[in-house]
């Protein structure tokens, strides 16, 4: 069985891998942080950092805290445009389409905090953006990071436990 790290990020990948804001652009998921950035919109889960948190009073039992990171990246289209009231049509940016993307990344993950019980909950930390023209088209990146807490017993680190 695989470690319960990875039944997490495979939770969070496929509640993101259909979320109105990236499906209805024509984007796509992937469950790595290593894949080719051609295609725009698209989203990469993956995992960082874990913190394990034991003590003599719990047995061999461990509160971890792992880090998901969820990695937005939008490319500049011509026509990028919204619609505004009064009623006209108005040019955005990527940075747009980022936010808008990183709005329903946040809104699908926090409508099952525990991601399907795969953890006890998961907590939005923050955001860093980062913005370039050095490529064909201006890009937008957002690498969103969310502290996910777990517990499992230290002799089986493949099964989630209360």
């Amino acid at each position: 069985m695989p470690h319960a790290r990875y039944e997490i990020r495979q939770q969070a990948y496929q509640t993101l891998s259909g979320i109105t804001e990236l499906v209805s652009e024509g984007g796509i998921a992937y469950n790595s942080m290593l894949y080719p950035k051609d295609t725009s919109p698209s989203i990469s889960v993956y995992t960082r950092d874990e913190e394990i948190y034991s003590e003599q009073a719990m047995g061999t039992k461990q509160l971890r805290v792992l880090q998901l990171e969820v990695q937005a990246v939008v490319k500049h289209k011509e026509g990028y445009a919204v619609l505004e009231r009064p009623l006209r049509l108005a040019a955005v940016g990527v940075d747009y389409y980022l936010d808008t993307l990183c709005a329903g990344i946040e809104a699908a993950l926090y409508v099952d905090q525990t991601l399907g019980g795969r953890c006890k909950y998961l907590e939005y930390q923050g955001t860093s953006i980062e913005l370039s023209d050095e490529t064909d088209q201006p890009i937008a990146q957002a690498t969103m990071v969310f502290n996910v807490l777990y517990r499992v017993d230290a002799s089986d680190p493949t099964t989630v436990i209360d």
